[in-house]
């Protein structure tokens, strides 16, 4: 059994013949025991200290699991947003080639039209043309035609006999002026039929 320093200061040893002085045993058992004391109480505090620092490293072990699994938790966290990342960022590629494709086609739609409404433009502007200079070639022949019509000489016209009814009649076209107006508008005619074979079989 555990001996304490109540039962050392409680020991007595028995009496005998030339044995130990009483007095030095006991001051001996006195100082055993003050020792003894001692180093239970050092003994206590040590113990104390001890659970206590048990205590910090059981703190500072659930510590480290948590910050093992915060670790963890972050490492897995990082690799699914690097993985997300990596398909928006492919995603947003493949829609801006598809928008690419998209505006090369429409680009391409509208230079077609584009050229084909100038093709049309061309062709209209070659129609006005031939038009134009139909209509300046019909101009010229008026003229001419007017300035040989002054150029003719008057022709005596017969004096109207009175009708029945006292008015004159109108008298007949000899080759006057209606007949120079029909040959104009003959050459009128000629000239649009001319600028409508030429738009039809240009050259």
């Amino acid at each position: 059994m555990k001996i304490t320093p109540l039962d050392l200061r409680k020991q007595e040893f028995k009496r005998a013949m030339r044995g130990y002085d009483v007095h030095e045993v006991d001051a001996f058992l006195e100082m055993v025991a003050k020792e003894m004391e001692e180093l239970l109480r050092e003994n206590s505090v040590l113990t104390e200290r001890l659970r206590e620092l048990d205590l910090k490293i059981d703190d500072y072990r659930n510590m480290e699991k948590t910050l093992q699994g915060t670790l963890t938790s972050a490492q897995r966290t990082a690799d699914d947003l690097k993985k997300n990342a990596g398909k928006e960022a492919e995603l947003i590629v493949r829609n801006a080639k598809m928008r690419a494709t998209r505006l090369v086609e429409e680009a391409r739609a509208k230079v077609t039209d584009l050229q084909a409404e100038v093709s049309a433009l061309e062709g209209q502007r070659e129609v006005f043309v031939a038009k134009f200079k139909s209509m300046i070639e019909v101009q010229q022949r008026l003229l001419e035609a007017h300035s040989l019509g002054k150029r003719r000489p008057a022709i005596a016209k017969p004096s109207p006999v009175m009708t029945s009814g006292g008015v004159a009649p109108d008298p007949e076209p000899q080759g006057g002026r209606t007949s120079d107006y029909s040959s104009l508008g003959n050459l009128f005619l000629e000239a649009e039929s001319g600028d409508t074979r030429k738009a039809a079989n240009p050259e």
